[in-house]
């Protein structure tokens, strides 16, 4: 009962910092990027904008971000504070998977939770809470930290990947990374 305590307190007490360091944001406008951003989703054609992220050969412009900003502009407008609170989701998902994999490569409960934490807001990197323009870097690190956590699972129970691991794999590595030109 104590080790499930420790958890659900360490989850309360994290979630708990992270809104505290980051609901300031709510309040932030638009960057200059931001619009431009929209505008280039927004002008692609529906079958770009919904198949764009699975084609590879495609010249899109990092099309995950089109999945993230399009629903957001169409459910909520020209809203910052919407597209600031999905940003923070991600981010706060980034949280959640840094600890999982702490506790993967064995660091113990206690270090996995100040891993978290040291997670939940770094100073360095205040334009990712800021700036909606900088979703791509947030999403390519959901991603990349996504397929590192996958990859140390199936190695941890001492298995190897399977060709479809790898495409999986690869596909969580690789899906935010492609730009134009």
């Amino acid at each position: 009962m104590t080790a499930r305590w420790f958890k659900l307190a360490g989850a309360v007490l994290l979630i708990a910092y992270f809104v505290w360091v980051s609901l300031a944001t709510l309040g932030v406008h638009f960057a200059p990027d931001d619009p431009m951003n929209l505008a280039y989703y927004v002008q692609l054609p529906p079958w770009k904008q919904l198949l764009g992220p699975l084609m590879p050969w495609q010249p899109l412009y990092r099309p995950l971000a089109g999945w993230f900003l399009l629903p957001i502009l169409n459910g909520f407008g020209m809203n910052p504070v919407a597209f600031h609170v999905g940003l923070l989701a991600i981010l706060l998902a980034n949280v959640y998977l840094v600890y999982r994999l702490s506790k993967l490569l064995r660091s113990g409960e206690r270090a996995a939770w100040l891993v978290a934490l040291i997670v939940c807001y770094h100073v360095g990197l205040n334009n990712l809470y800021i700036n909606i323009a900088f979703v791509f870097d947030v999403l390519c690190g959901f991603f990349f930290v996504a397929a590192l956590l996958y990859y140390v699972a199936i190695r941890e129970r001492g298995a190897t990947l399977t060709w479809r691991q790898i495409a999986l794999f690869l596909g969580l590595y690789r899906s935010e990374e492609r730009r134009v030109g």
